[in-house]
């Protein structure tokens, strides 16, 4: 079963009255010129063709989506993640209307829990400054190329370690373009991420990345499902699915 189920319209429907009734938290994604930008709000009202978001009172939006701009949704609900896209059909300052989508996709709960890579499996990334189409043609001191290898793995995100101790330069909240590469001839995949944290310890470090904008395209939804079916199968590989320890770290 693929870890991203598409929802049909009767499904959609009962989403969204749901997470209405709940005042389900959601993450709107954006692109702001180069960056990813996520905002945070809930779920308040719905129609027929629209729904209404409110912005988080504790948590300022740094800019207002504009009218006929394109945004990703994504929300949890009854222990699953809901992914959608959807046109801003008006943005005034203290509420955003989107149409009702006419897609969604569910993603298996199992696909978001962290896996741990398993013995003798390896996972490599390249990452670098910007985004996933900004990859350098090859390394130079004004255009870096890191790499590592994962230890874990998620649909939000995953850990890496690398012996390249120039990381040190990362901030949280850099922007980075990824590539992931799970085993000799099979076909790389590219994401965009934000650094969550670095922590470098001697000659070694640690890093850990969140993937952003996945839910935007079907492009990116297609990495999403891959990274899910991969995440499950590590899970079945070292036996972590029902450890609660396995979770994202946020």
């Amino acid at each position: 079963m693929s870890a991203l189920q598409e929802l049909g319209l009767h499904e959609i429907g009962e989403v969204i009255q749901l997470a209405c009734a709940k005042r389900t938290p959601i993450t709107i994604t954006l692109r702001d010129q180069r960056d990813w930008i996520n905002l945070h709000g809930c779920l308040v009202e719905r129609d027929a063709q629209h729904v209404v978001i409110e912005p988080h009172p504790e948590i300022p939006w740094p800019l207002t989506p504009t009218e006929g701009q394109t945004v990703g949704i994504s929300l949890k609900l009854k222990h699953h993640k809901y992914v959608f896209m959807a046109v801003v059909a008006s943005g005034p300052e203290h509420i955003l209307t989107l149409e009702r989508p006419a897609r969604m996709q569910r993603l298996q709960r199992r696909a978001y829990l962290r896996a741990d890579i398993p013995p003798g499996c390896i996972v490599r990334a390249s990452f670098w400054l910007g985004c996933r189409q900004s990859e350098p043609m090859g390394a130079s001191p004004d255009r870096p190329v890191w790499s590592g290898r994962l230890s874990n793995l998620s649909a939000g995100g995953f850990m890496l370690n690398t012996s390249d101790t120039s990381v040190d330069v990362l901030e949280e909240g850099d922007q980075v373009g990824v590539r992931l590469l799970f085993g000799a001839g099979q076909e790389a995949i590219y994401a965009d991420a934000s650094i969550r944290h670095v922590d470098v310890s001697g000659l070694d470090a640690e890093i850990g990345f969140q993937f952003v904008g996945l839910e935007q395209s079907e492009e990116g939804k297609n990495v999403l499902a891959t990274i899910g079916q991969k995440v499950v199968l590590f899970q079945k590989r070292t036996g972590s699915s029902n450890n609660p320890r396995a979770r994202v770290r946020r």
